[in-house]
């Protein structure tokens, strides 16, 4: 069976309608696989905070291959990552497809932005199937797009004496039971470390807070309330990113007290948090 190396690189997410408050941005190029394939593409990114979604157009064998693409940016550290999602249309069934992920950075050069650096690929069973290089270029009226947003102030928390009590982590099987106070939980969820596109859907007693997010440094914040004798706060994990397993950074707080865990997974496991009344 014969394996096609699409050239796109995006997150595994379903593709979303245009967002009109999102820059656009194309990088054309070329992608190096490691036996000594070149693969020419261009890839056209809608890039909205940071978050990026696309197309990309590749041609192998005389075929014209595209495919949407998801992902996420970090504009102060000029980094993004991208992985593949699947293609746009549909294909002959003897062809094996194999998915790539990739974390790109770049850089001004000489009025052009250069995008470059390696990928890993995967088939739908998560096994290796190719790696190599990728190197794109955009004209500098292009990096718009790329420019860091201006930053607004960030408020400080009310809660000045709140200390940390507790400090955990969670996974499938090894799950966190909480003795709570008071009749309410601040909840906030991001990513500790590098950006690297891991998808979290968060549940409370069973019932979808936040569905397929892609984690990033910015925190998101929930107020949630605490009135049952026990409360279930579950992470399923979604895609793993760049960097396995799908690792998520999580703060409770309960009152004067925060609690802070790490709750890693593979794709499709989930842990828990209860908190006890």
């Amino acid at each position: 069976m014969r394996t096609l190396f699409i050239s796109i690189l995006c997150i595994a997410l379903i593709a979303l309608a245009h967002d009109a408050s999102a820059q656009h941005c194309t990088f054309t190029g070329k992608m190096q696989i490691k036996d000594g394939e070149t693969l020419p593409y261009k890839l056209s990114l809608d890039i909205s905070g940071a978050n990026i979604k696309g197309v990309s157009i590749t041609t192998q064998d005389g075929k014209e291959l595209k495919a949407r693409i998801k992902g996420v940016i970090n504009k102060e550290k000029n980094v993004m990552v991208l992985a593949e999602t699947g293609p746009i249309g549909k294909l002959s069934d003897s062809i094996e497809m194999c998915y790539f992920n990739s974390i790109l950075k770049w850089k001004l050069k000489k009025g052009r932005y250069i995008l470059s650096g390696a990928f890993v690929g995967k088939d739908r069973k998560n096994n290796p199937c190719s790696q190599g290089s990728v190197s794109l270029e955009a004209p500098e009226s292009e990096g718009v797009a790329l420019l860091p947003e201006q930053k607004t102030p960030v408020q400080k928390d009310s809660a000045t004496d709140a200390k940390v009590v507790n400090v955990a982590e969670v996974t499938a099987g090894h799950d966190k039971r909480i003795e709570w106070q008071t009749s309410s939980c601040v909840l906030e969820l991001w990513d500790g470390g590098l950006e690297d596109g891991d998808v979290v859907t968060i549940l409370v007693n069973g019932k979808p807070l936040l569905t397929d997010h892609v984690l990033t440094a910015e925190r998101k914040k929930f107020n949630l309330p605490v009135s049952e004798k026990l409360t279930t706060i579950t992470i399923v994990a979604g895609e793993e990113g760049a960097n396995p397993p799908n690792t998520a950074e999580l703060q409770l707080t309960d009152g004067t007290e925060v609690h802070r865990l790490t709750a890693f997974n593979k794709k499709g496991r989930s842990a828990s948090i209860v908190l006890v009344k």
